[in-house]
């Protein structure tokens, strides 16, 4: 499929949906569009400010990349909403 025929289907079905429907699509979008790690980065940049061994940064960092590949994005909109 053609990338303009993916944008006007995804337009159609985001068209049928309510305005928190709409929000919840622009958020997942967006959140697809980040790069992968960057909101980690600053929570380890402050962590590193307390100053806490950098070999327990690793862990935590590999961790967390381990989980994040583990994430079942099919079922992203049954996560509950951050601005709740």
């Amino acid at each position: 499929m053609v990338a303009i025929e993916i944008e006007q289907k995804i337009l159609e079905q985001v068209r049928k949906l309510d305005p928190a429907q709409q929000q919840q699509v622009l958020d997942f979008a967006q959140r697809l569009a980040q790069p992968k790690g960057e909101a980690f980065g600053e929570i380890f940049q402050h962590a590193r400010d307390i100053a806490f061994p950098k070999e327990d940064l690793d862990e935590i960092k590999r961790l967390i990349e381990e989980d994040e590949e583990r994430i079942d994005w099919d079922d992203w909109d049954n996560s509950p909403s951050l601005s709740s």
